[in-house]
């Protein structure tokens, strides 16, 4: 971990190029069996989507969007508030104030660690019934979803990506990114208030507010820092993979 920036009451700590060698690894909540999974999107994306064309985006692209439809300055962070800590000198620093600070002595007062996960894709779906989910996701402004595809086999489909994907400049996708994760988003409160342990930043944990969407995610780790926010990649799409719902 670096410091990236430090504001007032707030410490900031974003990965090191280091970390991107290697991606997260964590516990990750699997989908249920035989609900589908659905991705809603405009009709020119989904379109483009049958023909082996997809538009990823990356955390910080989600972070940068103002509107709070899908837009969310928490994706990949955390905020650990630390009223008063005292540093013991060992493991105990780690469980409660993260990677970021080390001391031997002294203490923390009214302080804010905001940590900073390393960056990746995310390739998102809603699982669910689709007339449950319709009202949830179409015809929001400002994207005006008005597709549904149902993804019958996500594992799949984030292997058809890593493997046969291709950059603009025809660069194999795997060669920029890790293989992919995927799991289901754990909707959470994501201020970790009172003396509630350290816990590293997540593409697959949002805040509440989102728990409507009942997200499956897809992600591809950067293998360095510095990508662009959004990559258009082509890919073989595998058979019986997609179904038009909408």
């Amino acid at each position: 971990m670096r410091r990236f920036f430090t504001g007032g009451a707030v410490l900031m700590f974003a990965p090191s190029t280091k970390d991107y060698e290697t991606p997260p690894k964590g516990r990750l909540i699997q989908r249920p069996s035989g609900v589908p999974v659905l991705k809603f999107a405009n009709s020119q994306v989904a379109e483009l989507l049958f023909g082996g064309s997809i538009l990823l985006s990356s955390v910080q692209y989600y972070r940068g969007r103002e509107d709070q439809w899908i837009g969310d300055d928490f994706e990949n962070r955390i905020l650990h508030p630390v009223d008063h800590y005292v540093f013991k000198g060992d493991k105990r620093d780690l469980h409660r104030t993260g990677p970021g600070i080390r001391s031997k002595g002294g203490s923390l007062h009214g302080v804010t660690l905001a940590y900073e996960g390393v960056s990746c894709f995310v390739l998102c779906f809603a699982v669910g019934a689709f007339d449950q989910l319709s009202g949830v996701m179409l015809g929001k402004e400002p994207d005006n979803y008005d597709a549904c595809t149902e993804i019958l086999k996500p594992e799949r489909l984030a292997r058809a990506i890593y493997h046969t994907g291709r950059l603009p400049d025809a660069t194999p996708f795997k060669e920029i990114v890790h293989a992919p994760q995927i799991g289901m988003v754990k909707y959470r409160n994501m201020v970790r208030l009172g003396d509630t342990p350290y816990e590293p930043p997540s593409p697959f944990r949002k805040r509440l507010e989102f728990k409507s969407q009942n997200e499956l995610r897809i992600a591809f780790y950067f293998k360095k820092p510095g990508l662009p926010p959004r990559l258009t990649i082509t890919f073989s799409v595998p058979a019986k993979t997609l179904r038009r719902l909408s």
